[in-house]
């Protein structure tokens, strides 16, 4: 009952969405999914810590979206967008 109308609520919000929220919520999405792939070629700490600064970063887009893109929550999404990739490479033997 109450999770198929928070499920169409949610729906009919998207249509006011910037797609910009959109995007990142896919980058951020292919970034865990790259991140998932390379998990045996890493430290299992640096694993852990990558994924969980995703993972936040994703919780934070998908509130914005929940909330119909609120613009006044800016500084979630933006603040590590670039982080995943950089750090991987000082980190490995």
């Amino acid at each position: 009952g109450a999770s198929a109308g928070a499920g169409s609520s949610a729906a009919g919000a998207h249509a006011q969405v910037p797609a910009e929220l959109l995007q990142q919520r896919e980058q951020l999405n292919e970034r865990i999914a790259a991140l998932e792939q390379r998990k045996g070629t890493m430290p299992p700490d640096q694993y852990s810590t990558l994924l969980q600064q995703l993972l936040v970063q994703l919780a934070e887009v998908q509130q914005r979206i929940d909330q119909g893109g609120g613009a006044g929550e800016g500084r979630g999404a933006g603040a590590g967008a670039g982080r995943g990739g950089g750090g991987n490479s000082d980190a490995q033997p």
